[in-house]
């Protein structure tokens, strides 16, 4: 079944909001610099994180290269997932997982042409799942910009590990990515908010809703 990650989850209201609505994943930007539009304090994430439901996976979104700084974010924020944006080299990666074992390590890939399908395959060494995402400054998503969606095709059909489809998802295109790219999930944030953080009841319901259609279209 495809997976639904809607990150960017700033309040215990979208929390709820999205887990009714069907979400797998929720994502919390909080090892970013403040001035990040999704930012969310960890004491805050923390709180929201404390009433998501169990069987629906959270997600730290952090563009930290030291894995120390990392594992200190989880230590405050109790996700059971970080995905891992910027310069974090694999060795950290390594040493991060080798330390927290019930961690989930989900490495983002900006897609932009072949050198990023050898990246992806590099990465499935020392990540559990890999996030697709379009070229953004700075190592970070968030760009609401869709990418080459068939050089995020390459990558599924390379790697071994599950991997998600992110950037510039919305209602309207979503179909067309799962369609196309055949990812493990789809992750999306802007294409479901109502123009600045706070999520959109109706963007969010029909966003999932066409993930599900997408679902059976591929099955």
């Amino acid at each position: 079944m495809l997976r639904v990650k809607i990150c960017g989850i700033c309040s215990t209201e979208d929390a709820e909001l999205c887990t009714r609505a069907g979400a797998s994943a929720l994502g919390f930007v909080c090892g970013v610099p403040t001035s990040v539009r999704s930012y969310v304090a960890p004491a805050e994430a923390r709180a929201i994180i404390r009433r998501v439901p169990p069987y629906v996976s959270t997600v730290v979104v952090t563009t930290f290269s030291d894995e120390h700084s990392i594992e200190e974010l989880l230590r405050e924020v109790p996700a059971s997932t970080v995905q891992l944006h910027g310069s974090i080299s694999p060795e950290s990666a390594t040493r991060l997982r080798n330390r927290m074992p019930r961690l989930k390590v989900v490495k983002a890939i900006q897609v932009v042409d072949q050198a990023s399908v050898v990246e992806a395959q590099f990465w499935q060494e020392y990540a559990d799942a890999l996030l697709l995402d379009s070229k953004a400054e700075g190592g970070m998503g968030g760009t609401g910009r869709t990418h080459d969606w068939m050089v995020s095709r390459a990558i599924v059909q390379a790697v071994r590990i599950p991997a998600i489809l992110a950037g510039g998802l919305s209602p309207e295109n979503v179909s067309e990515a799962v369609q196309t790219v055949q990812p493990f999930g789809v992750d999306v944030n802007s294409g479901v908010t109502n123009g600045f953080i706070k999520k959109d009841p109706t963007k969010v319901f029909k966003f999932v809703q066409r993930v599900l259609q997408a679902e059976v279209g591929r099955g």
